[in-house]
């Protein structure tokens, strides 16, 4: 790990240890992925209670070659097309699980029939909207450990925030009627709203640390 990385890993551990929950906004080109391998390194999952990574289908390749290439010990299964598992036993057999948004949806019932150690959530502005059928499955989940990634936590208004946070620790934020009430789409709220997700956020973009 480059010297950023291996404080973003620590970082991590020691904050998830307290809230159960943070968000990975580290700017494209800096290795989340390779963050979060550490990261499940640091206490590796156990096929009864296994990590879920979910992620865009054409993510899938590179998940899977950073852990061979980082992380040979952990198994692996790709949950996706024709290799679907047809009961939740089956999600049960290694340290790691990969699927797609899509599939995570359309097989939502044996994936809350497991609690995960893990529940890693990549490209995750793909569930900003908490309204979406994707957003309320995912939430649905029970895990131990929940980890969003993106690299743009707040695209169009500060709702996406209240979306990636109340997924990463529940609650943290209130209910959306009353997070929308209290902080309409404006600098100041953003100001306020940074003060309670600061702490749960890591985000570093190329130039901070360029020196590592």
């Amino acid at each position: 790990l480059f010297p950023y990385q291996s404080r973003g890993v620590l970082w991590m551990w020691e904050t998830i240890k307290h809230t159960g929950g943070l968000i990975l906004a580290d700017e494209m080109g800096l290795g989340k992925t390779l963050q979060i391998i550490a990261l499940l390194l640091m206490a590796p999952p156990k096929p009864d209670a296994p990590a879920l990574i979910v992620c865009p289908t054409s993510l899938i390749a590179n998940w899977t070659r950073e852990f061979e290439r980082f992380a040979a010990g952990m198994t692996l299964m790709i949950h996706r097309g024709q290799r679907r598992a047809g009961i939740f036993r089956d999600l049960q057999k290694t340290s790691v699980v990969i699927t797609t948004y899509d599939t995570m949806v359309n097989d939502i019932s044996i994936f809350s029939s497991v609690e995960w150690s893990w529940l890693i959530c990549d490209e995750a502005q793909a569930i900003k909207n908490p309204q979406s059928n994707r957003r309320r499955a995912i939430a649905s989940i029970p895990r131990q450990r929940t980890v969003p990634m993106t690299g743009t936590p707040v695209e169009n208004s500060l709702v996406d925030l209240w979306s990636l946070a109340d997924f990463a620790i529940p609650g943290l934020l209130g209910s959306q009627l009353d997070f929308e009430a209290q902080f309409p789409d404006c600098i100041e709220s953003a100001q306020a709203v940074g003060l309670l997700t600061d702490p749960i956020i890591l985000k570093r973009r190329v130039a901070d640390v360029a020196g590592d």
